[in-house]
């Protein structure tokens, strides 16, 4: 598993900085706290191909047919009831469906942040066991401001979650996605040297080559993620 420190050493290559500027983050072209959000957008949309797999119980509130969602849900896997050793279903609406009072079949829908349930069951009751796919851990960026005169706006971080959960097959495509968002500024700068005559630069805006490699960084995503085959979404279908 590897760390925050770890990744940051290799960007330092990976994004073109030198040495020396990797010891003053002020020096860096890509600054600390734009990779850290850069590189958690990219986590984001790595969900799409590959989540975290996790499980917690589900606290039922009063009532007992709706629950709490954890705040790093992203899609169900299943929902496994211990006292009757059975899968809860995710409800099926099709027109011309009738669900029988007495089906044995238990089922669950999911509206926004919360999960409901079909049956009433009590809810000082925890033997529901989500099995989810989560969002991975952010990494945090927790700097201390400095007086505007000073330089960077932030010291060296004090906290952060330093664990990378994404598996180690997915480092380098995660690092080319994180390196088409940071030439995000940079792009954005490029595209208003002329509307602005602040700078002179070769090419034109629709020649932007800091949007040139944004494209090819996410290409070579697109190229390395294509390669590995999707993760399985839910444990069984109806």
């Amino acid at each position: 598993m590897a760390t925050w420190a770890e990744l940051m050493r290799k960007l330092d290559w990976f994004l073109g900085d030198s040495i020396e500027a990797s010891e003053n983050d002020s020096d860096r072209t890509f600054p600390e706290i734009l990779r850290i959000e850069s590189w958690n957008w990219a986590q984001n949309l790595f969900c799409a191909h590959t989540p975290l797999a996790r499980q917690t119980h589900l606290n039922i509130e009063e009532g007992g047919r709706e629950a709490l969602l954890p705040p790093d849900f992203y899609k169900v896997e299943g929902l496994y009831d211990a006292d009757n050793s059975r899968w809860w279903w995710p409800m099926r609406r099709r027109p011309g469906d009738v669900r029988e009072a007495d089906d044995d079949v238990q089922e669950f829908w999911i509206r926004g942040d919360r999960m409901f349930l079909e049956s009433e069951i009590e809810y000082t009751d925890n033997e529901l066991t989500l099995h989810y796919w989560a969002y991975y851990p952010k990494v945090e960026y927790v700097g201390v401001l400095n007086e505007p005169d000073e330089g960077s706006p932030y010291t060296t971080p004090d906290v952060r979650k330093d664990s990378i959960l994404t598996p180690q097959w997915a480092e380098l495509a995660l690092c080319h996605l994180t390196s088409a968002n940071c030439h995000q500024p940079g792009s954005i700068t490029a595209s208003d040297i002329n509307q602005w005559d602040i700078a002179i630069d070769s090419g034109t805006p629709m020649m932007n080559p800091r949007a040139e490699q944004a494209k090819l960084n996410l290409w070579w995503y697109d190229t390395i993620i294509n390669r590995f085959s999707p993760a399985v979404r839910q444990i069984s279908e109806r």
